[in-house]
């Protein structure tokens, strides 16, 4: 049985750009994955709250549930609402984090100058900010600095 090197070519050619596609779609996903996440929580938050309304309103009873008892809070629902709030935690400590790093030693008060009153007012922040000896933050050294975090 011979091989046709045109069809093989073709055949290895397609397969290379599906593959090429399908890394292309999991970089994609990649780079989405808390959208994706954030969606799936909501998603899954209507779904609990829906579900908590149909027993509120007995369309959705247990067989063993009494008829003056209806559960209230779910396992489903606690757990959605502390992956949130666990998230917004995160955010928290990474902002705490950030605004630590920023708020460092390197900072000098500036005294003996009251910025706002005349028009050449930038003039005498820069002579007061000369005089205490900072200096201007190199741009570089910020953009570096800021895509490490």
């Amino acid at each position: 049985m011979p091989i046709d090197p045109l069809g093989t070519t073709l055949g290895v050619l397609g397969l290379a750009g599906t593959v090429l596609d399908l890394m292309q779609y999991g970089f994609v996903a990649e780079d989405r994955e808390d959208q994706v996440r954030l969606h799936a929580d909501k998603l899954r938050m209507e779904s609990v709250l829906f579900h908590l309304w149909a027993e509120n309103v007995f369309l959705n009873r247990s067989w063993n549930q009494p008829d003056d008892q209806v559960q209230v809070f779910s396992p489903d629902f606690c757990d959605i609402i502390k992956g949130i709030l666990q998230k917004m935690e995160s955010l928290f400590h990474e902002s705490q984090t950030l605004f630590e790093e920023d708020s460092s030693s390197t900072l000098v008060p500036l005294t003996g100058i009251d910025v706002g009153q005349n028009a050449n007012a930038p003039t005498r922040l820069f002579q007061c900010l000369s005089r205490q000896g900072v200096r201007r933050p190199n741009p570089i050294k910020w953009a570096v600095r800021r895509t490490k975090a």
